[in-house]
């Protein structure tokens, strides 16, 4: 497959495809003041499509470079008044090489949430399936090369996770179970708690246990405020008993605290040996009783 090359490109010529998610005014506005300080540090990702796919916009060419990666860049660029952006233009590859290209960059930047890299390590798994598959197919009829032995098996390919850890620098364990939560949350689900308070991997990894009916009634329930938490909207959905929130106790009046202080002192003294009381009642007429003695 060929390398993409990079290019400069008119800011004008590069398009966003209707399947585009939508984008934060307030990382646009912070992404253009780095960008009018120090450039663009890095390149965004385009793809050049000889035929106009069908989630690009009508345009006046047959051909189209549409956006891969660098939504937020690409919109500082324009907000800024650039006519001119550095540019990873890929010609070659389908659909799936294509949506590993983008998720792989968002993957390697820090800016995703909690929710949205669940959301993109799930779509890396789901494309990465259709890559293997395909390659599988191609190599269905073809003869192994001598160099790997007659009869031997193909050399051994990384698993998703694996890989994954090569590209991200996460470990496997930790990819592994943000799929999970990419996986068995509902995308309506996802979407609502994407870039709010909720969105933490201790709320994903409670809404992960429910099914997506569920997971929506406990949506419902911490939104409107009858589950002040998303364990409290777990316990009442399985129908667990919550626990009792312990009440603080009341302040001791006078008499109670004279009590609970001869209580102490009755079971001080009761500990004491013989002598020991012997020595405490021949001093404690003395003038002055106090510790430092």
């Amino acid at each position: 497959m060929r390398a993409p090359a990079l290019e400069t490109l008119d800011v004008e010529s590069i398009e966003i495809g209707s399947n585009r998610r939508g984008t934060q005014p307030s990382k646009i506005d912070a992404i253009a003041q780095s960008m009018d300080k120090i450039g663009l540090k890095t390149p965004i990702s385009v793809r050049y499509y000889a035929e106009r796919p069908n989630f690009a916009k009508p345009g006046p060419t047959d051909d189209a470079l549409v956006l891969i990666a660098g939504h937020h860049r690409l919109l500082a660029a324009k907000q800024l008044g650039w006519e001119k952006i550095e540019c990873f233009v890929h010609y070659e590859g389908d659909e799936i090489d294509a949506g590993l290209w983008e998720i792989d960059e968002n993957l390697c930047r820090s800016e995703l949430t909690e929710a949205e890299e669940a959301r993109c390590l799930a779509k890396r798994k789901e494309l990465w399936g259709a890559r293997e598959k395909r390659e599988a197919e191609i190599q269905v009829g073809k003869v192994f090369p001598p160099e790997s032995g007659y009869k031997k098996p193909p050399p051994a390919k990384k698993g998703f996770a694996a890989e994954t850890a090569e590209v991200t620098g996460q470990s496997k364990r930790s990819i592994n179970s943000k799929v999970e939560r990419g996986e068995a949350i509902a995308p309506d689900v996802l979407d609502a708690i994407t870039g709010g308070r909720w969105d933490k991997g201790v709320v994903l990894d409670i809404l992960k246990k429910l099914t997506h009916a569920e997971q929506r009634q406990a949506l419902f329930r911490v939104k409107n405020g009858a589950s002040p938490s998303f364990e409290d909207a777990y316990s009442f959905i399985k129908g667990f008993t919550p626990k009792p929130v312990p009440k603080p106790a009341a302040p001791l009046n006078d008499i109670e605290t004279r009590d609970k202080w001869l209580q102490a002192g009755m079971a001080w003294w009761n500990r004491g040996s013989k002598e020991w009381r012997e020595e405490f009642l021949s001093r404690i007429d003395a003038p002055v009783m106090d510790a430092a003695e």
